[in-house]
């Protein structure tokens, strides 16, 4: 698959999308919370269902993130010497830069 090269416009737009839908998600799961909480109120059964909820996601990120920080670093940190010919206009740069030091600081927070 070719890749177009991205402009200053369209690397905002696609930053703007994401984080668009990263909130509504954000939202939507807090509305999900609060509706599971006002169903099940502080009972015993809202409890087993919160612990059943979140102990598959919790082991999961216990087992996975650190196979991500194992495969992801390495690569990221490859990646950002090797600059392609595209990536010369400074905010490309700056940006690529940021989004290496994200990832390699969430990739560490997952591991511990």
């Amino acid at each position: 698959m070719l890749r177009r090269p991205l402009s200053g416009d369209a690397l905002a737009s696609d930053s703007a999308r994401v984080a668009a839908w990263t909130a509504v998600s954000r939202v939507t799961g807090f509305v999900r919370a609060v509706a599971v909480a006002a169903v099940l109120g502080p009972t015993f059964l809202g409890s087993l269902f919160q612990a059943t909820y979140v102990l598959p996601a919790l082991i999961y990120q216990m087992l996975v993130g650190s196979l991500f920080v194992a495969l992801l670093v390495p690569a990221q940190t490859r990646g950002s010497g090797a600059r392609s010919p595209r990536c010369s206009t400074p905010a490309t740069r700056s940006t690529s830069s940021a989004c290496d030091a994200t990832v390699s600081a969430a990739s560490s927070a997952t591991a511990g």
